[in-house]
């Protein structure tokens, strides 16, 4: 009776966010479900529904939350680095090692089909993150035109996320040292910018 009364004052929505982590990252987005959360949270199969109203209510929380830490690492980059340029390098690097340490929300985020994909996120003023990473190209590219702003930004992600999705997948192959070659793909990336005009 006393679990049921801790997850009555909101810990078991907590308990099925964190697992829902656990799922994402041992099977991918495929193997998540209410039912098996449920189980994993020792608690009946309808408890989460009173926390989300079905599978996607779910996946759009761990969206926003995944979303939510990109956020907080590009601040992060944005507070460590002096110059526009190192700001939005390293803010390149926190990218590639949010996909790199939680390849499962990765995939949520950027790579699942339908509408929780990159296009309908991302690219949206409604998205903090994105908004944040264009102000960052903007500022390492003086002189880049307002109205190619976000085509900018759009051109230095879309090296990056290259880059990361084929590492999450392991499609480099063996012989490539993946920590040189990530350190000369954000050098592309950014250089991508100036390619905008």
């Amino acid at each position: 009776m006393a679990q049921r009364e801790k997850f009555h004052h909101g810990d078991l929505r907590h308990t099925l966010i964190e697992a829902g982590h656990s799922v994402l990252n041992e099977g991918g987005v495929d193997q998540l479900s209410l039912r098996d959360l449920s189980t994993r949270a020792g608690v009946s199969q309808s408890a989460p529904y009173r926390h989300f109203k079905n599978k996607e209510a779910l996946l759009q929380e761990l969206i926003d939350g995944g979303l939510h830490e990109l956020m907080l690492a590009y601040q992060e980059a944005a507070d460590l680095a002096a110059s526009p340029k190192e700001r939005l390098r390293r803010a390149c690097h926190a990218y590639l090692a949010f996909a790199a340490d939680r390849p499962g929300l990765f995939q949520l985020v950027f790579e699942s089909n339908g509408k929780f994909s990159a296009t309908s996120i991302s690219s949206s003023d409604d998205s903090p993150s994105f908004v944040l990473f264009v102000k960052m190209v903007a500022a390492a590219a003086p002189g880049l035109p307002e109205d190619k702003r976000l085509e900018a930004a759009s051109a230095c992600w879309s090296v990056i996320h290259g880059f990361a999705s084929l590492k999450s997948h392991g499609e480099f192959p063996k012989e490539v040292d993946e920590t040189s070659l990530q350190i000369n793909v954000v050098d592309i990336a950014i250089a991508a910018i100036r390619q905008i005009v």
